[in-house]
Formats: C-alpha cells, structure tokens, sequence
C-alpha cells in the first residue's frame, strides 16, 4: 500500500498555497486542490509536489512584501 497524506494535512498547505495568490503552477495547484477537495488522499509523490508549491508560495510571498517595502522606500518624499 503506497504511502498517503492525510486531507486535513494537505488543507493547510494548500491554504498557504493559495493565499499567496502565486501565478506559477496554477495547473499542478488545481489537480491537487481538486484532489483534497473530494476528500481523497494524497500521495507521497503528491505530497511532495505540494510542499514545493509551498516553499515557492512563501519566497513568493516574501519577494512581494520586499518589493511593497522597495517601493515605499523609493517614494518617500525627501
């Protein structure tokens, strides 16, 4: 029997996924939260892939908040 990843696992770092709102893998994004969206579990490969996502949503995540910081930075009045 292949190894699984619990739903409820999966959930949270779809979640995190998700809220960073990141455009790359939207196809891979959609086949898992499908996935977890019908209960079932994921496998370890499938696991596998989703951490990535999540690791690439928080760099994501902190590209976007250095550049809102960048941003601010460069148009303060002096």
């Amino acid at each position: 029997m292949p190894l699984t990843i619990g739903t409820t696992e999966a959930r949270k770092l779809l979640a995190i996924v998700e809220k960073s709102q990141m455009p790359e893998s939207h196809q891979i994004f959609e086949q898992l939260k499908s996935k977890i969206d019908r209960g079932e579990s994921l496998t370890a490969d499938e696991h596998e892939r989703l951490l990535k996502l999540v690791k690439l949503a928080e760099d994501w995540e902190k590209a976007v908040q250095s550049s809102a910081r960048t941003e601010r930075e460069e148009t303060m009045s002096g």
